[in-house]
């Protein structure tokens, strides 16, 4: 016991002189193996703080104003928690089951925030004229947009470059993109003879409707190399860098989402948030799994109607354990059906439905892709 007091005030002391709180202290003995960029994390709490590691390390540093760095990491932070927080006001803990489980029954969101809630009713008796509101059109994202700060940026598509130049073996070529990255119409300005002509025709033949990774895959597959730092790969690297962003911001939101909701509430809640925004479905599921719901059966069958994964692999009561970084158990959503006969049974007859229709298909023929672009590339 004296030694124990003893470990206690000498860990005050330091903490004292050093700032570093208590909790951070011990945050970095239990997860060295997190300072290895090569480990993936599996607390949420730490997935966060590695995307806000890759923006730092990508967004912020080097990037620099007369008056300093105008992006910081706390500020991305602070936006991923505005949307965590924004969605639970978005979908209070009494809405989630209705949501999920009954989402075609009565509006029950905007029964009570509207057509019965007590403050209404007392403030305009049946006149309400609020009654006939919908909750979900009334609390949406277009209400919150305006008050983001800049990193709402993020949250919208970045398009590619309107006109791209690349040079092809001492030729000069103009290409016009579409926002997403389609190659729409190319043109020669680098002085092409007149008698290779016919080259701008090949190309254009092959590229125009392509996207531009196509083009730069198909060249670099025959052997016609572009510069190593041409405009249309540094566009396609801007792009993926930007989408990859994109993409890792949402799933910190449902980070966060099911954190803050814990057990049952939250991974439901992240869920209602990936179907709403596009992102990945399979998060709210992998953390989600508590053997004790009794709506287990109704959940595992909502992601496997909405196209999920059979071998997508789940942490068994993730909240339930008794330190941050206990080692948790893990099943796929294929062995997690043993439990539930009746659902087990109709995925398997899916399943058998969709060997017999995919097994009488004939096989789609090989593309054939034009060469003779190519050939006049590798001409000495």
């Amino acid at each position: 016991m004296r030694d124990h007091i003893f470990l206690t005030l000498w860990r005050q002391i330091l903490s004292k002189y050093t700032n570093i709180p208590q909790e951070r202290q011990d945050s970095r003995t239990e997860q060295p193996e997190y300072r290895d960029k090569r480990y993936s994390p599996v607390v949420l709490d730490d997935k966060v703080d590695k995307f806000i590691e890759w923006y730092n390390q990508n967004e912020v540093k080097e990037k620099q104003t007369a008056i300093g760095e105008y992006r910081s990491p706390i500020e991305m932070r602070n936006f991923i928690e505005t949307l965590a927080v924004w969605y639970e006001l978005r979908y209070p803990d009494i809405f989630i089951d209705s949501m999920i489980f009954a989402p075609d029954a009565e509006d029950y969101q905007s029964t009570v925030m509207f057509k019965k809630n007590p403050y209404m009713m007392a403030l305009f008796g049946n006149s309400n004229p609020v009654g006939d509101l919908d909750w979900t059109e009334f609390y949406n994202f277009q209400v919150l947009l305006p008050f983001l700060g800049p990193e709402k940026i993020y949250l919208q598509d970045i398009p590619y470059p309107r006109t791209v130049d690349i040079k092809v073996e001492g030729c000069w070529f103009r290409l016009w993109l579409s926002e997403d990255g389609v190659i729409q119409m190319i043109e020669n300005f680098g002085g092409l003879e007149h008698n290779r002509s016919i080259v701008l025709q090949q190309l254009e033949q092959f590229a125009v409707g392509k996207s531009a990774k196509e083009f730069v895959q198909f060249m670099a597959d025959n052997h016609v190399p572009l510069a190593d730092d041409n405009p249309l790969t540094n566009a396609i690297l801007d792009q993926e860098k930007y989408q990859y962003l994109k993409k890792e911001l949402f799933n910190c939101v449902m980070y966060r989402i099911i954190e803050r909701g814990k057990e049952r509430i939250g991974p439901r809640r992240a869920y209602l948030f990936a179907n709403e925004f596009g992102c990945d479905k399979s998060i709210p599921i992998t953390y989600g799994i508590d053997l004790s719901d009794p709506n287990l059966e109704q959940l595992l069958r909502i992601y496997l109607s909405d196209g999920g994964s059979l071998d997508l692999v789940c942490y068994l009561n993730y909240f339930r354990r008794t330190s941050k970084y206990q080692a948790l158990e893990s099943t796929t959503v294929r062995e997690l059906l043993r439990f539930f006969p009746d659902l087990e049974s109709y995925i398997k007859a899916k399943e058998s439905k969709k060997s017999r229709i995919e097994s009488g298909k004939s096989p789609e023929q090989a593309e054939i892709k034009p060469q003779k672009v190519i050939s006049y590339f590798r001409q000495s």
